[in-house]
């Protein structure tokens, strides 16, 4: 490949030199570059007033990535230079007009290479040629006049490659090439001694004549030659398609237009209606791509074909197969049908690919696959039947080779749709996405990108290019593998890249996009329900409280600017008010006034602020606290009466009690800790028996009752782990509450303070520890996040789950309720701006498409089935479906 760059870079090179320095007018005639070009050209590249498009394309940002590729941009850089040069010359200026015309075109049949052809406004000559090469080419390279059959060129040959360029003029024309029979075809196709040029042909000149007259790139290339060019590069295995392929177009010719991001083609191709897929194709209206409602969000590759008649497209001829007669359900077929890939490596493609048919009746289409599935597989998920038929290759008899990645031949049917899968377990994750809104269709990525597709086609190949890079490393042979991965860097600043073929008889026409994205790996997908734009950066999580006029949830969210807000269901910002200071607890709900109606409560480090449903400080709101509070208050109701009792951490290191009034309540010992505490002070209950928890800067633990006197006096020490709470132990006898200490072990403390100490294994000082039921069999599990290592330990110290991520874990895991007996652990990962859920089995329910760099809240927002999840990464809210 870079051979082939390096030749274009030579003969480009003086050609430029050539054309627009060091020829002199000889005459008036005005020449045509169409006229020069041999017979049978396999592709031919049209580029009107050369130095302006050169100019041009350069200042795009998507042809600046193409220069990152090291042979590419020394090539451009060379290019560039001599037009600039050209510019600031104004004698030779002269030479160009801004209506020439370059030519590019490559052969691959009788004789094989490359020749280019360009127009000037002047006729050229052929010495002054030879005697500015011979003053300005390197000292390494020879110039000479040659005769070749009596014609008159030049030859060039560098002495140390051995490389060899030949150059002619004729008229307003520069020829060039490195093969010197084209140079002699050329001369002798315009001086018309071989009769035999190609542009008059029929067909060719119909899409010449079709070309956007203000276009100034244009691609016209020759279906026949596809497999000879594109065969080259590709994995054997894959060859037998392209020469299907082939007959699809005589010529294809496309306009070719460069916006800042995006590449676009558009063309039209003409063929020979004596091939069977041309005349198929042109058989078949275009449709609208409706599967797109079905298909996962995170959906890397598909290739759509719409029919209107897919009888006709199958045809008449009878086909065998062992799953199941193909040929009767070829009946059933409706409109649409779709292979689909959600694979990143070639190792997971084939489990991760699927098929989706549109069929007629999804009642029949039932009871006709259920004459053939394999009677003892069938499994329910979330209301969809999964069944299978037996093993074979089903879909590619039906629908053609491109469906063949698919013979295992799980089933389900989604809305209209037959979908097909070689994995359960995909099947059933593309039916979590589908029932969770997570579909192609509300993508806010693939919404942009797709908005450059016709409306109708009856082709759409869609590719996540940056996700599918080393997917498509299984398309390519050996050599065009090891090129490709060298370019990766480049090549993944390239979103996506899409070709729709649409039929409009007599032609078909055509069109490629292909999108650049500089930040490419940056973006994140956005699924979310709604967002919301905030004044600054969200600090803390976002908090659900219960709106009592409703029943619904709404959402409590702060800023860095010291702005808290109330956020409905929706999205509407109900509320904003200033606050005195950045947050430092919770937000807690309380009501006031005993009637049913809900108040939020939280403190600042220098207030504590009640706030209703409309915004309105409670009467005696805010409560300023002396001295500063040094932690965020906590909120217990002891007998369940609403006489609600605020803890608070203060900068004396005593611990105060608040009654809901805002006064300090009578009877508490105000005990002082020997040092700053900055964590919320802990509540748990065990025998009926309240253990009030505060933990100092130093690791001092103290344990009171509810008048603030000591209950447990700790006998030794231990330095509890920065991120580790305490817990009531349901596990066993060796103490009522238990922790981890700074080392990962389990730290057991009884009732008269003494301390029991379980192994499970070395951890960080810096990881998290959670004690509950992970997997739901009714025992509380042991469960550590230490760096990047999630691992879930039963009370045996056996190992229940594990999982590693990407990168370290720095905020603190949480488990949430998304249904009755249903919990899940989220985890954000916050140097990826992700959010993981896992299921008890330790599924990872969902861990793309959820941005999020925040603590977040799961919750059952509008009171009925739909779970939601409720985050933030910078200053944006989102609220994602997730059941």
């Amino acid at each position: 490949m870079n051979r082939i760059i390096l030749k274009i870079s030579i003969s480009l090179l003086i050609m430029a030199a050539v054309v627009f320095l060091f020829f002199k007018s000889t005459g008036t005639v005005d020449s045509n570059p169409w006229e020069a070009l041999p017979d049978s050209p396999s592709l031919i590249l049209e580029l009107d007033d050369p130095m302006s498009v050169m100019t041009t394309i350069n200042k795009k940002s998507i042809y600046k990535n193409f220069s990152r590729i090291k042979q590419f941009k020394i090539i451009n850089d060379r290019i560039l230079n001599i037009l600039n040069l050209l510019e600031n010359n104004d004698a030779n200026h002269k030479l160009i007009n801004g209506k020439n015309t370059f030519l590019i075109a490559v052969y691959r049949e009788k004789t094989e290479g490359t020749i280019y052809v360009l127009s000037t406004s002047k006729v050229l000559n052929l010495k002054s040629l030879n005697t500015f090469l011979k003053n300005n080419i390197s000292k390494e390279t020879g110039v000479k006049i040659i005769d070749n059959n009596g014609e008159q060129i030049i030859e060039t040959e560098n002495f140390k490659t051995k490389e060899k360029f030949f150059l002619s003029a004729v008229d307003k024309l520069i020829l060039i090439s490195k093969n010197k029979t084209l140079i002699s075809d050329a001369l002798k196709t315009y001086n018309d001694i071989l009769n035999s040029n190609f542009a008059t042909e029929k067909s060719f000149a119909k899409i010449r004549k079709a070309a956007g007259k203000s276009v100034k790139i244009k691609l016209f290339y020759k279906g026949k030659t596809l497999k000879e060019s594109v065969g080259n590069l590709v994995n054997e295995k894959f060859k037998p398609d392209l020469l299907s392929l082939q007959s699809v177009s005589k010529w294809t010719e496309a306009d070719i237009l460069f916006e800042d991001n995006e590449l676009i083609l558009n063309g039209m191709s003409v063929g020979d209606s004596t091939k069977t897929l041309y005349r198929k194709l042109l058989q078949q209206n275009p449709r609208n791509i409706e599967l797109l409602t079905i298909l996962p969000f995170n959906t890397n590759m598909f290739v759509f074909q719409g029919f209107s008649d897919f009888k006709k497209w199958y045809g008449n001829e009878k086909k065998s197969c062992k799953t199941a007669d193909v040929n009767k359900f070829a009946e059933l077929v409706s409109n649409e049908t779709a292979v689909v890939n959600t694979s990143v490596s070639p190792s997971k493609y084939l489990d991760k690919s699927f098929v989706v048919i549109k069929v007629k009746d999804i009642e029949e289409a039932k009871a006709f696959l259920d004459k053939y599935r394999v009677k003892n597989i069938s499994k329910t998920f979330n209301g969809h039947k999964i069944k299978k038929l037996p093993q074979g290759d089903f879909t590619r008899k039906l629908l053609g080779n491109l469906y063949g990645s698919v013979t295992k031949n799980y089933y389900t049917f989604v809305e209209d749709y037959l979908v097909l899968s070689n994995n359960e377990a995909e099947l059933s994750l593309l039916l979590m996405y589908y029932d969770t809104g997570k579909t192609l269709d509300l993508s806010n990525r693939f919404k942009t990108f797709s908005a450059n597709f016709t409306e109708s086609s009856n082709v759409t190949v869609f590719v996540k290019s940056n996700k599918w890079l080393d997917v498509i490393t299984r398309y390519l042979n050996d050599e065009t593998k090891k090129e490709f991965v060298k370019q990766k860097k480049v090549l993944k600043n390239f979103e996506g890249v899409s070709i729709q073929i649409s039929s409009v008889p007599p032609y078909i026409y055509t069109n490629l996009y292909i999108k650049y994205s500089e930040n490419n790996e940056k973006q994140q997908e956005n699924l979310s329900l709604w967002n919301v734009k905030l004044d600054d950066e969200i600090i803390r999580k976002p908090y659900p409280v219960k709106d009592h006029t409703t029943g619904n949830y709404n959402f409590i969210v702060f800023d860095k600017s010291s702005n808290v807000y109330l956020i409905r269901t929706d999205g509407t910002v109900l509320w904003k008010k200033e606050l005195d200071g950045l947050p430092e607890s919770d937000v807690r709900e309380v009501d006031y006034y005993k009637n049913g109606k809900i108040q939020y409560l939280f403190n600042t480090a220098g207030k504590i602020y009640l706030i209703d449903r409309k915004g309105r400080f409670v009467s005696g709101y805010p409560v300023k606290i002396s001295p500063s509070a040094s932690n965020g208050l906590v909120v217990f109701d002891y007998n369940k009466k609403k006489n609600y009792r605020i803890l608070i951490a203060q900068s004396d290191k005593r611990i105060y009690n608040y009654t809901v009034k805002g006064s300090k309540v009578k009877g508490w010992n105000k005990f002082k800790m020997p040092d700053i505490v900055i964590r919320p002070v802990q509540r748990l209950v065990a025998n009926n028996k309240d253990y009030i928890i505060a933990v100092d800067m130093s690791k001092n633990i103290k344990i009171v009752n509810r008048r603030g006197r000591e209950r447990i006096k700790i006998k030794g020490k231990f330095n509890i782990a920065d991120n580790s709470v305490f817990y009531v132990n349901r596990t066993n006898s060796k103490g009522v509450l238990l922790t981890t200490d700074e080392h990962g072990k389990l730290v057991y403390v009884t009732t008269s303070g003494k301390l029991n100490y379980t192994d499970f294994g070395n951890f960080s000082k810096n990881h998290f520890f959670l004690y509950n039921d992970f997997n739901g069999d009714g025992s509380k599990d042991f469960i550590y996040i230490d760096n990047n290592k999630l691992q879930v330990f039963d009370r045996f110290k056996k190992v229940l789950f594990s999982y590693k991520f990407a990168h370290p874990v720095t905020i603190k895991p949480e488990f949430f309720n998304i249904g009755r007996n249903n919990k899940v652990l989220g985890v954000v990962i916050e140097q990826e701006k992700t959010i993981y859920l896992f299921d008890k089995k330790g599924n990872i329910i969902i861990s793309n498409g959820l941005v999020g760099e925040i603590p977040f809240t799961v919750v059952n927002s509008k009171n009925n089935r739909e779970i939601n999840l409720i985050t933030g990464a910078g200053n944006v809210l989102y609220n994602y479906r997730i059941k």
